[in-house]
């Protein structure tokens, strides 16, 4: 399916709930600069940047508890955790999956903190 819509012209979001982490390798085979991975909290992110590289752009993966049960400084320190060992040559975007009782102060926090600590530098 997705190498369809690849060929179709369309850029491609795999969702993926769960660990996907043994299993990251499978997605070099699909087509490099055409899709992204948005994955939960269970994947290991800073393995999928190992491992994917600049093959795939991936986007996640806060811990969706955090920002309910979280402060802003926790947010702040993981959102920067993320960009420091992923961002290097691009292909990444911080995201969580935000619940609905989630503190705005914290939501606040992620978007403040991928704005000024996490901007790619022309």
């Amino acid at each position: 399916m997705v190498s369809k819509y690849v060929n179709d012209g369309f850029i491609v979001q795999v969702h993926m709930d769960t660990s996907w982490t043994d299993r990251l390798h499978y997605f070099k085979e699909l087509p490099k600069g055409k899709l992204y991975l948005h994955m939960d909290e269970r994947t290991d992110i800073f393995k999928a940047k190992e491992i994917l590289g600049d093959h795939i752009c991936i986007q996640g993966n806060l811990k969706p508890s955090l920002f309910t049960l979280g402060t802003p400084t926790m947010i702040e320190k993981q959102v920067k955790e993320i960009i420091d060992k992923c961002a290097d040559r691009g292909g990444l975007f911080v995201g969580a999956e935000i619940p609905d009782d989630a503190k705005l102060e914290n939501v606040k926090a992620m978007i403040d903190t991928c704005k000024t600590y996490g901007v790619y530098r022309k």
